[in-house]
């Protein structure tokens, strides 16, 4: 069996806009294992990825493609409100 990527469970997961608990309620799983998918601590079964699959339309091949490294800046996103002030008032993002 392939090594799925955790990066690429979390993206499909949170790109449908569910919450850990309930995306593994899709396939029947606990939110706790899920959770060790998205963290790379284990790996789904066979039958879990067949699953997978067949809800959200990925083909099994795309959780285990490469994952380019993104630096951290590209992905970090705060929102407006808790930025310090003097960054606000200058209007820096």
């Amino acid at each position: 069996m392939r090594v799925i990527r955790p990066v690429l469970l979390r993206l499909v997961r949170e790109s449908s806009g569910r919450s850990q608990e309930d995306f593994a309620a899709l396939f029947g799983l606990r939110q706790a294992i899920w959770s060790k998918y998205e963290n790379g601590n284990a790996q789904p079964t066979a039958e879990t990825l067949s699953h997978l699959c067949a809800r959200t339309g990925y083909e099994p091949a795309f959780f285990s493609a490469p994952v380019p490294e993104m630096p951290v800046g590209l992905v970090f996103h705060r929102k407006r409100a808790a930025l310090p002030a003097a960054v606000r008032a200058a209007g820096v993002e």
